[in-house]
């Protein structure tokens, strides 16, 4: 915010922040959905945060998108339905994401193309029963490296079903190469370790559940 001085009035100059960098073309956006629609189609685009974000409305990647995206060693917040919808390609690099819904099943990432998770802490704190990727039938997830925690408030300590699920993998592939992962899931449901269903998961991967 500029302020300045124009006869004897005040002036507020409001400057719009620039959120997204495209490294590839120097061009800076006003938001992530805008940085990600301005990338040419079929070919990989690179992006970084440049500020903390707090989404307003949802984040989709186009079928037509490949996007290389460094969190700039920052954080996404998501809310409750506003989260990110993959359905084309995307890489997150080198940040957090983070849920601060309060709604029953929030989460972080609905999954339906290739997405990969390298050097990103991944969590929630806040939701109940909620998955922090959701990896749908025509979805690929690859976790090369990061942290995943899931400790979601407690529903009461009845445990009727799954809370604080890492991946839930609806027929889709998950394949995890180097990851710290904590769940508050109960094992059962078809959650084994905070993960529903097929996962390829190394023997060394260490997985922490949490009953609390």
């Amino acid at each position: 915010m500029v302020y300045g001085t124009e006869g004897t009035l005040n002036t507020v100059v409001l400057r719009q922040t620039l959120l997204v960098l495209n490294t590839d073309t120097n061009e800076k956006y006003s938001s992530i959905q805008a940085a990600i629609n301005a990338c040419p189609n079929d070919s990989v685009c690179n992006l970084q945060l440049l500020y903390q974000a707090a989404l307003s409305s949802q984040v989709t990647i186009p079928n037509t998108k490949n996007i290389l995206f460094d969190l700039n060693d920052l954080k996404i917040t998501t809310s409750n339905s506003l989260n990110i919808v993959n359905n084309g390609e995307i890489k997150f690099t080198n940040g957090k994401l983070d849920s601060e819904g309060t709604q029953d099943f929030s989460g972080i990432i609905e999954n339906n193309g290739i997405l990969t998770i390298d050097d990103v802490v991944i969590t929630d704190y806040d939701s109940t029963r909620s998955n922090l990727i959701t990896n749908n039938s025509t979805g690929s997830v690859y976790i090369v490296s990061g942290t995943l925690k899931n400790n979601g408030a407690s529903d009461g300590g009845n445990r009727y079903t799954v809370q604080g699920t890492l991946i839930k993998n609806l027929g889709g592939y998950v394949e995890i190469t180097n990851a710290t992962m904590e769940a508050r899931s109960v094992d059962n449901y078809g959650v084994t370790n905070g993960i529903y269903t097929g996962a390829v998961v190394p023997d060394d991967t260490q997985i922490t559940t949490n009953y609390g």
